[in-house]
């Protein structure tokens, strides 16, 4: 990485590598089940090993969290990274839909400062769109007419959509939600088995709002995006998140299996929308 610790031209081209390595994968993946009972493939341990490799620097402040490999780190390493740069990632978010081959899946990387989420980025390789904030700015990466051998990325800067409630606009929700809770707004539902989707897709209007219980890696890539463009990520109760990685926020025990997780399921989408769809939503 160059001196600044983000620049949205390295990190899209890190995702791109890393969206190579999935889509070699993606026809026969291998894949093992972890001790919580989730699924993971060859593609996600090689992808993350290859971020690890070209993002963390722990003896210059840079840090890594990654859903594959945080247990192999300690409390210590883990309270040096909120206090210092942290990268957080998830190599492909949606393995369950990778492993079988359903194009529900995607690679995303967080970043934070002194424990803040400022800066994050999502690939979808599928569908080859790619998305990056940069500062104030949040952009969108078309790879379909790019190639790598020397051409230029372009970046389109995103605009701030309405904050209005759409009742044809389409409300995602996660398996846990749908399994554990009832939502009955009159809205289109979409239940999803991946974050990474339906967080970039809030970013261009074709998601209204997100319904989810999530972990920092899930979130990470895109909650920065969404602050920049005027979106928040709100607790079904009510409070406002915030982008910071703080124990109100998060499950911050590092000695339990829900250790990075919402303490409470969340709604992510402008304040308006919002404010409208959780009245239809029963969570115990």
């Amino acid at each position: 990485m160059s001196s600044s610790s983000w620049k949205k031209e390295e990190i899209t081209r890190i995702l791109i590598d890393g969206g190579k390595i999935a889509l070699r994968h993606y026809d026969a993946p291998t894949s093992s089940t972890k001790p919580d009972g989730s699924i993971v493939t060859n593609a996600d341990g090689e992808i993350e090993r290859l971020f690890q490799t070209k993002l963390e620097d722990s003896n210059r402040s840079r840090f890594f969290l990654g859903e594959e490999s945080v247990n192999d780190r300690d409390e210590c390493y883990f309270r040096n990274a909120l206090a210092n740069e942290l990268y957080i990632v998830d190599p492909i978010d949606g393995t369950i839909s990778y492993a079988s081959h359903i194009p529900a899946w995607g690679i995303s990387i967080g970043f934070a400062r002194r424990g803040v989420l400022c800066e994050g980025a999502i690939y979808l390789p599928v569908t080859q769109e790619l998305f990056v904030s940069e500062n104030e700015f949040v952009y969108r990466v078309d790879l379909n007419d790019w190639s790598d051998s020397g051409s230029e990325l372009k970046f389109e800067r995103l605009n701030q959509i309405p904050d209005e409630y759409a009742a044809d606009g389409v409300i995602a929700i996660t398996q846990e939600m749908t399994k554990g809770g009832r939502i009955s707004v009159p809205n289109p539902v979409y239940s999803i088995c991946c974050a990474v989707l339906p967080l970039a897709y809030l970013l261009v209007g074709r998601v209204h709002v997100y319904l989810a219980n999530l972990k920092l890696w899930d979130l990470a890539g895109g909650l920065a995006m969404l602050d920049k463009l005027g979106m928040k990520m709100i607790f079904i109760s009510g409070e406002t998140a915030g982008l910071e990685i703080s124990g109100e926020v998060y499950n911050l025990d590092f000695n339990s299996p829900e250790c990075w997780k919402i303490r409470k399921p969340c709604l992510f989408g402008h304040r308006d929308a919002i404010a409208e769809v959780s009245r239809f939503v029963d969570y115990p």
